[in-house]
């Protein structure tokens, strides 16, 4: 797996990718994509590098449009650590 198919086949992703991804998530909520992904690979030296953020923003002050850049900017993962703000 090289990292394009990681990341949805192409970078910028397409709205398709989008849509799949919403679609994925509203089937199962606890659904965990970059495990699926490492579960794929056969090692370690196989598994695609993977780009993250750390989210400071409180929940009810983060805006859809955020998340949709970040993930168009290639961020396979966000954690929100925003609850001692």
């Amino acid at each position: 797996m090289n990292i394009n198919d990681s990341l949805g086949g192409s970078i910028p992703l397409k709205t398709e990718e989008f849509a799949n991804r919403a679609f994925q998530y509203t089937l199962n909520p606890l659904r965990n994509p970059v495990k699926e992904i490492m579960d794929k690979c056969s090692s370690i030296k196989d598994t695609p590098p993977f780009l993250g953020i750390f989210n400071d923003i409180p929940w009810n002050k983060f805006r859809e449009n955020e998340a949709h850049a970040w993930a168009k900017a290639g961020f396979t993962w966000i954690v929100n650590d925003a609850e001692h703000t």
